[in-house]
């Protein structure tokens, strides 16, 4: 599964993890409402994390909303987020109802389970670890998981393994 933001270019930061515990299972499916993390695929050992008390510099070039970056820890607590429904849908009242598996195309959101505050990508601010690479940065942004249009993120499914009946799976 590659993240695609709907506004921006993908985000190469963010465009390389997969949803962790479904990479060896073909029996699994990612649902709304799931908490997953997200690991990054090449090297199997980085987790997307954020924390609450941490925001990027506003003064220094930074959006000053809340950092997101990475960890090696399996057992982070702060490396779970939350698949819900996405800004559109929240607008036209369309629910993720808890439990229904997420289609490949399908448009989410990804809610961080400790601050509520959502996947987040910006086309004006440059990552504070890659600006040389003209990679933008991604943040925890939002109220309790509300936000905006570039919270949304398209499921774009690599490897997908189709079984009875053509349900799709995220390998």
């Amino acid at each position: 599964m590659t993240m695609v933001n709907k506004n921006y270019s993908l985000i190469p930061a963010v465009a390389a993890f997969l949803a962790i515990g479904v990479v060896h299972s073909e029996n699994v499916h990612i649902t709304c409402g799931s908490a997953i993390k997200l690991r990054h695929v090449q090297s199997k050992k980085y987790f997307l994390k954020s924390n609450a008390n941490q925001q990027y510099g506003a003064g220094s070039g930074g959006s000053g909303q809340q950092v997101v970056t990475l960890s090696t820890a399996r057992g982070d607590p702060d490396a779970f987020w939350q698949i819900r429904e996405s800004h559109v849908d929240t607008i036209t009242n369309t629910t993720c109802r808890n439990g229904t598996p997420i289609q490949c195309g399908s448009t989410i959101r990804l809610t961080h389970v400790g601050s509520n505050k959502n996947l987040h990508s910006h086309d004006q601010y440059l990552a504070p670890l890659s600006q040389a690479h003209g990679n933008n940065e991604v943040s925890g942004f939002g109220d309790e998981g509300v936000g905006d249009e570039s919270d949304d993120w398209i499921v774009d499914c690599v490897n997908v393994v189709k079984k009875e009946k053509e349900k799709e799976k995220w390998k």
